[in-house]
């Protein structure tokens, strides 16, 4: 440090500023999905890392080279073979890691797991109905079927939580200009504009989202992998109905597990397995509220054979409810399951 007192200092300021960034970067995580995103923001400290590492082997082999050149005689037998074997560790580390990731990553090639999600969403979706993305891994699949691969033209795509902007407005009216835009107003709540958005055009059309919108007065009603709005109770289908167009869905939906997910869960492409469990478990608590536990069990195990994070307490009300109607055997199975997947959590 004394002689690069410049290159020292640059140091030393980044790694002030690296604490800071790891603070700011380094929000909750409670899934695979935010880890993974997570991981990027360490793209550059790792590469600094990496130079830092380089300069430390090579300032270690110097002196290793001076110890023993400057006594040859004492040393001489070391040296010949400390210095093969100190390249050779050098040569071999980065194999383990790399052939590692390269087995994994190779899986992506030809994976089409995103595609098929994405398949499913539009199969869900009613003919000309509103379909608004609220979760990122649904956006990113959507678009490219819809923008890309310009499947279902029918669909008015959109993100709600944008429609306080006003260039998203006139972009959206001028795609879709059937679509109906209630006067905004800068004071106006998001969630109170959304919901006036969703009532004046859920008279001409049926509006669909990937989650249930909170903060949306309303009601959310499972259709596959999406949610139909109903401004009122009373303008819901029959429950059985709902619970047979459900069924029949998820009969043509592909299984996520079929392609590199089925061998090695990616973080960011994992988050598929997510959506497909949250879908399946409300399917699984709507079967079991009309007493129908054998469809309702077949859902659950689905919903928990798809699951990518520890969610021991979402599951506990549904088993909760098992016990309580005196479904001993499908209580029974469902306590088994949670506690084959996360037993150290349960």
């Amino acid at each position: 440090w004394k002689k690069e007192k410049t290159l020292f200092s640059f140091f030393i300021v980044y790694l002030f500023l690296l604490i800071f960034y790891l603070f700011y970067a380094g929000f909750p995580v409670y899934n695979n999905f935010q880890l993974g995103t997570l991981e990027r923001f360490f793209i550059i400290p790792y590469q600094v890392f990496a130079i830092l590492l380089g300069l430390g082997l090579a300032y270690l082999l110097q002196t290793y080279t001076t110890l023993f050149l400057g006594n040859k005689k004492q040393f001489s037998t070391v040296y010949s073979w400390l210095v093969p074997v100190f390249w050779g560790i050098l040569i071999l580390f980065p194999i383990v890691p790399f052939r590692k990731n390269y087995t994994t990553l190779s899986l992506l090639k030809t994976d089409r797991t995103m595609e098929q999600y994405a398949d499913d969403i539009l199969r869900s979706i009613p003919n000309g109905a509103v379909f608004g993305a609220y979760q990122d891994t649904t956006a990113g699949a959507v678009n490219y079927a819809l923008f890309v691969q310009k499947k279902r033209p029918d669909i008015v795509y959109l993100n709600y939580y944008l429609l306080s902007r006003p260039y998203y407005r006139q972009q959206i009216a001028s795609r879709y200009p059937d679509i109906i835009f209630p006067q905004y107003k800068s004071e106006t709540p998001i969630n109170e504009y959304i919901t006036d958005f969703i009532l004046q055009n859920e008279k001409y059309t049926t509006v669909t989202s990937d989650v249930e919108l909170p903060g949306i007065s309303g009601y959310w009603v499972p259709s596959g992998l999406v949610y139909v709005y109903y401004s009122t109770i009373g303008a819901i289908p029959n429950r059985q109905l709902i619970l047979d167009k459900n069924n029949r869905l998820w009969q043509t939906f592909s299984d996520p597990l079929s392609g590199s997910l089925g061998k090695f869960k990616h973080l960011l492409l994992s988050d598929v397995l997510r959506y497909y469990a949250d879908h399946a478990f409300v399917i699984a608590r709507a079967y079991s509220l009309v007493a129908n536990f054998d469809e309702s069990q077949k859902f659950i195990i689905y919903a928990l054979n798809h699951e990518t994070n520890v969610r021991v307490d979402a599951y506990k009300p549904y088993i909760d409810q098992l016990v309580d109607s005196k479904q001993c055997n499908p209580a029974r199975i469902g306590l088994d399951t949670v506690y084959n997947k996360w037993g150290d959590d349960f």
